[in-house]
């Protein structure tokens, strides 16, 4: 949660467990960020609930065909890798492994857009996931990554080059190798007490930030004009 108790005391929205067994009833699910003005989902659980709300109504583009989602899939030699969700389609019998990654950090880019970037540290579980997602993708098969971007201020995704070099290259490499980069924005709507769909987001996998940033540019990667903004949000 790089960047999101730098701001404290902040609003926060909770959650509330009738389950007596736990040890805490409420659970952390977003925090406003005064200076930003948005809403960040930090509860990163959910980001597999509403993707699969988007896989379930078709919402996202860039995937093959599927009429049924299996979650929490084992695959690879004797099991040993796991995907969050398994896309089949009954009559073609092609199939695609879709692995969820829960986006909370922001950057402000070069061209003065808003960057949504993942991971916000060094994460070699992110790292084993993408390897073994490319290596579904080199045998054959088909695979993607979902980026849920939980905060609806930016207009566009990055593997986040600053603070997971070798994951981000990973990410690049992937894309190339035939893995489907996806990124979808999600928002908090506390007027209403719900969480609605933004849209999806352009995959950038070059880019640079501003001057000044918190997060160092690498100064290998080159210049690119984000394109598009965020669509009018919808109910999730």
């Amino acid at each position: 949660m790089t960047g999101l108790l730098d701001e404290l005391p902040s609003r926060v929205a909770l959650s509330l467990s009738a389950n007596l067994k736990r040890k805490y009833a409420h659970s952390l699910e977003w925090i406003h960020l005064q200076k930003e003005a948005v809403w960040v989902g930090v509860h990163s659980a959910r980001a597999n609930a509403m993707a699969k709300e988007l896989l379930s109504t078709h919402c996202l583009t860039g995937l093959p065909d599927y009429d049924n989602i299996t979650p929490e899939v084992r695959f690879g030699r004797n099991g040993a890798s796991r995907v969050d969700f398994l896309l089949q389609h009954s009559k073609s019998n092609t199939q695609c492994h879709v692995e969820v990654k829960s986006v909370t950090l922001a950057a402000t880019s070069e061209a003065g857009d808003r960057l949504a970037l993942f991971p916000d540290t060094v994460s070699t579980r992110a790292q084993r996931h993408v390897s073994e997602l490319m290596a579904v993708a080199r045998a054959g098969g088909q695979a993607a990554l979902l980026f849920l971007v939980q905060r609806s201020d930016c207009v566009a995704f990055a593997p986040c080059h600053e603070c997971d070099p070798v994951y981000a290259e990973g990410v690049v490499a992937a894309a190339a190798a035939g893995v489907r980069l996806l990124a979808a924005a999600v928002a908090f709507d506390p007027g209403a007490g719900c969480v609605r769909y933004c849209g999806q987001l352009p995959v950038l996998l070059q880019y640079q930030l501003r001057d000044g940033q918190t997060l160092r540019a690498p100064a290998a990667l080159s210049r690119q004009k984000l394109a598009g903004a965020g669509k009018r949000p919808r109910k999730a």
